[in-house]
C-alpha cells in the first residue's frame, strides 16, 4: 500500500485560500495613472513554523483599463523520503467596473501542468483545459451575479474596512480548482501586534471564514494601511499554516521542506484486536471516534455506507463501521449518474492514450478491433464487465511501474504518459479505463491497515482506491477495487470516509469532506477475519 493523497488534497484546499490573499493585501496608497503596475506582494509560506513556500500577488490596470489579478503559490512538502512540489497559479481579468472578462490557471501537481482558462460570456461561461498537448471544452453557467471578481472583491474590503465595518461578507468568484463562487465572511476583532520575521508590528485581528473550508477559522492580521502582515490557519490538528509578508529575496530563499508523512499515519487504540496478515481478510468490524474541534463542537461528518461498508451511529462523535465483502449494500439510493461516466480534468477518459491502454489490457478478448472501432469505445469484448473491471485492476497494478510518493496530484492522461505515482494514481487511471468501457465509476478516500509502512508497524495510512458499478447475478453494486494491491482486489481493512466522482464542479466539496476528519479520527479494532 501506498500512503496517499488526502494530506495532498487538504493542500490543495488550503491553495484556494492562498489564492484570496489580494482580497485583503490591499494598501491604500493610490496608484500613479500611468503606473501599470498597483501593488506587489510576496509572503513566505510556513507549515507548522518550517519554510514551505511563497505566494506572490500583483495587480495590475491594462491599457485598455481592465484590472488583472495574479496570485502564484508555490509550496514544497515531504513524504517520508518523497518531496512533493506543488505549484498553483490564478489571472484574472475584470472591467474596470468589476464584470469578469477571463480566468487562466494553471496547476502544476505532477509532471505536466494542468492549465485551464475561463471566458466569461454574456450568458454562460466557456472552461478550456489543456494538459499533454490536448484540449478540452466545457461550457458552465454564469456564477452568482452578485459575486464579485478579486480586484472588485478587494475594494469592497478596503472601503468597508476604512469605513470602520465590524463585520466583512461578500461572495467572489474562485477558478483556482474549478469554477466556483466563495462566500468571506470577516469579523474585526482587537488591536494586537504581529510577528513578522523579527519585527513586532501592530496590526488588527480579523477573523475570517470561507465557505470552501468550513469549520476552519482564518486569522488575518492587518495593519491601518489594510495590508496583511501575517495569516494563520490550522485545517487539520497538526498542519498549521502561516503566511507573513515579506520581500521577494525573503520569500524566494531556500525551503525547510517539512515533513508530512506523520500526518498520513494512524495508530490503532488501545484494547485494539490483532489484524491477520497470513491471509486476506473478508470481514472487519471497527469502532471510530472523532475529537471536539476546539472552536466548532459540530463535526459535520456523514461516513459512507458503500459498497462493503456499512456505517452504524452511536452519537455525532462514535460510530462502528462493519464490513463485508461477502454481502454488499444494495445500491437502492446510491446509484451511479452521469458524472459517473463523464470525462473531467482528473479523468480524461476520451484520451487516446487511455484507449490504448484499454486495448492492451483487453488484449485477444476484444472481438471487433477495426478502425471505427478502436477510435469508438466502448470496445466489444468477451469478458463480462466484472471481468474487465478486475482485468483493468490488475493492469493498472502493473502499468504503474514508479510507485512512490513524489507526486502531487495526477491526472489520468497524466498517469498514462509517466506511469508514476501512488495509490491516488492507481484509482484515477483505473476509473478513467473502467468510463471508457461504460462502467460507471468513482474513487473512494479512507484508510487502509498496514502491517509496516516505511518503519511504521501495524498503522492505518489514509489511501485511496476505485469503486466500479458492476452487475452480478443478483442485481447491480458499487464494487471495491483497490489497483495498489496485488493480490487479492480487496480486503476487509479499507474504512472508506468519502467518495468522489472526481467531476470538475464537485472535486473541491469532496476535498472539504475530509477536512473535519483528518488528524481527529480514532479506530479501535473489534474484530477482523
Amino acid at each position: 500500500m501506498k500512503t496517499p493523497s488526502p494530506s495532498r488534497r487538504i493542500l490543495l484546499l488550503t491553495l484556494t485560500y492562498l489564492m484570496l490573499l489580494p482580497l485583503v493585501s490591499l494598501s491604500a496608497q493610490p496608484a500613479d495613472e500611468q503606473a501599470q503596475t498597483n501593488f506587489e506582494r510576496w509572503f513566505v509560506l510556513l507549515i507548522q513554523g518550517e519554510r514551505a513556500g511563497y505566494v506572490h500577488t500583483v495587480e495590475t490596470t491594462l491599457p485598455n483599463g481592465n484590472i488583472q489579478t495574479s496570485s502564484e503559490t508555490k509550496i514544497k512538502i515531504a513524504r517520508g523520503p518523497a518531496v512533493v512540489a506543488i505549484a498553483m497559479s490564478q489571472t484574472t481579468t475584470e472591467t474596470s467596473a468589476g464584470k469578469p472578462v477571463e480566468s487562466i490557471t494553471s496547476a502544476d501537481l505532477g509532471q505536466a501542468t494542468l492549465y485551464s482558462k475561463y471566458v466569461f460570456n454574456e450568458k454562460d461561461v466557456t472552461q478550456i483545459t489543456r494538459q499533454l498537448g490536448r484540449e478540452v471544452s466545457k461550457t458552465f453557467p454564469l456564477p452568482d451575479t452578485d459575486a464579485l471578481a478579486p480586484a472588485a472583491a478587494a475594494r469592497f474590503i478596503e472601503a468597508q474596512m476604512q469605513e470602520g465595518a465590524n463585520n466583512i461578507k461578500l461572495k467572489t468568484i474562485d477558478t483556482s480548482l474549478n469554477l466556483t463562487t466563495i462566500t468571506l465572511e470577516m469579523n474585526r476583532g482587537e488591536k494586537t501586534t504581529a510577528e513578522v520575521f523579527g519585527r513586532t508590528v501592530p496590526a488588527t485581528l480579523w477573523r475570517s471564514t470561507v465557505s470552501s473550508i468550513p469549520g476552519t477559522t482564518i486569522h488575518d492580521y492587518i495593519d491601518d494601511t489594510g495590508r496583511t502582515l501575517r495569516t494563520t490557519l490550522a485545517m487539520i490538528p497538526g498542519m498549521e499554516m502561516d503566511m507573513i509578508a515579506a520581500d521577494k529575496d525573503l520569500a524566494l530563499s531556500p525551503l525547510d521542506t517539512p515533513q508530512m508523512l506523520s500526518l498520513m499515519l494512524l495508530k490503532p487504540a488501545p484494547g485494539s484486536a490483532p489484524v491477520p496478515t497470513d491471509k486476506p481478510t473478508t470481514s472487519a468490524v471497527f469502532e471510530v471516534t472523532f475529537k471536539k474541534r476546539p472552536e466548532n463542537t459540530g463535526l459535520n461528518i456523514d461516513l459512507p455506507s458503500t459498497g462493503s461498508q456499512r456505517v452504524i451511529w452511536g452519537d455525532d462523535h462514535t460510530a462502528r463501521i462493519i464490513t463485508n465483502l461477502n454481502t454488499p449494500n444494495s445500491p437502492t439510493h446510491d446509484l451511479p449518474t452521469e458524472e459517473h461516466l463523464a470525462g473531467s480534468s482528473m479523468v480524461q477518459h476520451a484520451d487516446p492514450a487511455i484507449h490504448q491502454l484499454v486495448i492492451e489490457a483487453l488484449g485477444e478478448n476484444i472481438i471487433h478491433k477495426d478502425t471505427d472501432q478502436e477510435t469508438s469505445p466502448p470496445y466489444l469484448t468477451t469478458l463480462s464487465k466484472p471481468e474487465q473491471a478486475e482485468r483493468f485492476r490488475k493492469f493498472v497494478n502493473n502499468f504503474i511501474t514508479e510507485k512512490n510518493l513524489s507526486v502531487g496530484l495526477a491526472t489520468a492522461s497524466e498517469i498514462a504518459q509517466t506511469k508514476e505515482g501512488d495509490c491516488t494514481e492507481h484509482a484515477t487511471l483505473l476509473a478513467a479505463m473502467l468510463r471508457v468501457q461504460g462502467i460507471p465509476s468513482r474513487t473512494v478516500s479512507g484508510l487502509m491497515y498496514v502491517p509496516n509502512f516505511q518503519n511504521n508497524k501495524n498503522i492505518f495510512g489514509y489511501h485511496m482506491w476505485t469503486q466500479a458499478f458492476l452487475p452480478s447475478t443478483e442485481g447491480a453494486y458499487w464494487v471495491d477495487l483497490d489497483p495498489s494491491m496485488s493480490e487479492p482486489a480487496f480486503d476487509a481493512t479499507h474504512i472508506a470516509l468519502t467518495i468522489s466522482s472526481l467531476d470538475d464542479q464537485s472535486f473541491t466539496n469532496d476535498i472539504v469532506r475530509l477536512t473535519p476528519i483528518m488528524g481527529r479520527i480514532q479506530i479501535k479494532v473489534i474484530a477482523v477475519e
